[in-house]
């Protein structure tokens, strides 16, 4: 399994496929980082960064994984690894561990832009939510890697092979609204106010950091400004909703006793 590994790996970077499609993805993440994270000073990488590009794996997995097996079986090199003293199970894996590596490349990146949001001023506990929301983006395009493996599989041809898994990952990914949402009906919503208060800590902070820096930026400190009076009006209106409600609840007890 590990030569499988080491000339699936090497093959992607002999041409310019691996180039390519790094590039793609760093590229993605990258402008979501800048013009959500830094330019508005939001802490959410996951949401306004990860999420925000998961439609950018409909392209990046399939055009990765179409040559994994369809190429073996269009050359009939197929008949060559099936003879060599590597089980089935050695090759499927060694090819699906590859592209892998190959999607980890980016997701690196990703994580470094993690971590400068954490020394912009990002809370701990931001860190290690982005950092998670990025275990689970790696997860999941590893799951699309594999159903792209499968389907490359059952045809010749590269193209086929493609357009099929853009079918299954566009079948994944509509599953996440659903997933989604019993995640937030799970969700003590008593919470909220806290995590708008951390996320307007951690924006002020880095509003600050920029504002003493030499290059000013103060268009980016207006910016986050406006955001942090947004988040301190929606935590009054709930404040105020919850005393409504409680006073409402006190004179309903009131009025049955």
């Amino acid at each position: 399994m590990t030569a499988i590994f080491k000339r699936e790996f090497r093959s992607f970077f002999h041409g310019m496929l691996g180039y390519v499609l790094t590039a793609f993805l760093v590229a993605s993440s990258g402008l979501y980082f800048l013009a959500r994270c830094l330019i508005y000073g939001l802490t959410d990488f996951s949401y306004y960064t990860l999420y925000q590009t998961i439609f950018m794996l409909l392209l990046y997995i399939p055009v990765l994984a179409m040559r994994s097996l369809a190429e073996e079986r269009h050359s009939r090199t197929d008949q060559l690894l099936l003879t060599s003293p590597v089980s089935v199970w050695g090759i499927v894996l060694g090819k699906f561990f590859a592209m892998a590596a190959v999607f980890a490349l980016p997701c690196a990146v990703d994580a470094v832009m993690i971590f400068i949001l954490w020394a912009l001023g990002g809370t701990v506990s931001a860190l290690l939510a982005n950092l998670a929301g990025l275990l689970c983006y790696f997860l999941l395009g590893c799951a699309a890697i594999a159903l792209c493996e499968f389907l490359s599989g059952l045809t010749e041809n590269q193209i086929i092979a493609a357009v099929a898994g853009f079918s299954g990952a566009v079948g994944m990914t509509d599953m996440l609204p659903s997933c989604s949402s019993i995640a937030y009906a799970t969700v003590d919503m008593s919470v909220l106010p806290e995590c708008r208060r951390a996320t307007i800590s951690s924006s002020a902070e880095m509003r600050m950091r920029f504002s003493s820096s030499s290059c000013g930026l103060p268009c980016f400190t207006s910016t986050v400004g406006r955001v942090e009076r947004m988040f301190l009006r929606a935590g009054n209106r709930d404040r105020s909703a919850a005393e409504n409600t409680s006073a409402a609840s006190t004179r309903i007890i009131g009025i049955i006793a």
